[in-house]
């Protein structure tokens, strides 16, 4: 049996180049019928970038030229001075009224009017006095001579009629006045007195522009920052070690229809497996694409192992 395990280990083909061809052991638990392998895994090494420097910090003499600076000034060509300046009058013209005449007045007399009027004189007072009587009619007696009648009559006043010149109307004065009359004249009057005002005559100046020493020059000692760059070094993170024994697909199960299943399942992975495509070769893009996703996902390196294909979903 163990013979028979060591034939079927020597015939067993990997993709990788790293497996042995002589095994120096044999896995303990193999199984007739399914192929083994035990491959080396080759060092690993990571790209790692550090920074040396290249030149040490140092010091160096700067020599600072003198600095000018080209500045703006005023120069006094004329000082300033007062002339005197006569302003003449003005003038305007007013309207003005003007009395042509006083105006008159006179009296005038309205004579008194008189009218004639009757008037009543009483000539003869009113009075009473006795009158006798008819005893006729008042006598109660048989003898009418028997009573003696007498009456008191008022006797109305006697007045008389006299004609006289009375004054209806007295005489009147009215004053009669005329308007004042007036004509509207225009003159030309000052308006404004003529007077001699000063005035100063600003001083003139002139600009130039001269070149003047701002800052003198200098030596100053200046630090030159130390250089350096930036290298790149392959450093090895894993040593070169020998695998275990893993079950392996045998050769005669990596059938095209296989193949085809692995190269469809890396690339739904999104690994690319070469130009061709899907081709059904075991090709070297499809191994480098099944190497890289081995490391990737922590699997069995170097060999197509049940392993790697369970966690691709192969069917086995």
């Amino acid at each position: 049996m163990k013979s028979l395990l060591i034939n079927f280990t020597l015939l067993t083909l990997t993709f990788s180049g790293f497996c042995q061809e002589i095994p120096k052991d044999l896995p303990v638990d193999a199984e007739p019928g399914k192929c083994y392998a035990q491959c080396r895994i080759p060092a690993k090494f990571e790209s790692r970038t550090e920074r040396i420097m290249t030149k040490p910090e140092g010091k160096v003499l700067k020599k600072i030229p003198a600095r000018y600076e080209t500045q703006e000034f005023k120069v006094l060509e004329r000082e300033a001075y007062t002339v005197k300046r006569v302003i003449p009058a003005t003038y305007k013209t007013i309207k003005e009224k003007v009395l042509v005449d006083e105006g008159t007045s006179k009296i005038k007399v309205t004579p008194e009017q008189y009218e004639t009027i009757s008037e009543q004189i009483l000539v003869t007072p009113s009075r009473t006095e006795w009158v006798k009587g008819s005893s006729e009619e008042n006598c109660m007696g048989s003898n009418p001579s028997d009573c003696k009648v007498w009456c008191l009559k008022e006797v109305p006043a006697e007045y008389k009629t006299v004609y006289k010149r009375a004054l209806k109307t007295p005489a009147k004065y009215e004053e009669i006045k005329t308007e004042p009359r007036y004509k509207t004249i225009y003159k030309e009057i000052v308006d404004q007195p003529a007077r001699v005002i000063e005035e100063t005559v600003p001083a003139k100046f002139r600009t130039e522009y001269r070149r003047v020493l701002v800052e003198e020059a200098k030596t100053i000692e200046e630090i030159v920052p130390a250089q350096y760059t930036t290298v790149t070094k392959k450093v090895m993170v894993q040593e070169e070690m020998v695998g275990t024994w893993t079950e392996i697909l045998c050769k005669a199960e990596l059938t095209p229809n296989r193949i085809e299943q692995i190269q469809r399942a890396l690339l739904g992975e999104g690994y690319d497996i070469g130009p061709h495509g899907v081709d059904n070769v075991f090709g070297r893009n499809t191994i480098k694409a099944l190497t890289k996703y081995q490391e990737d996902n922590d699997l069995p390196i170097g060999n197509l192992n049940i392993e790697t294909l369970e966690y691709l979903g192969v069917n086995l």
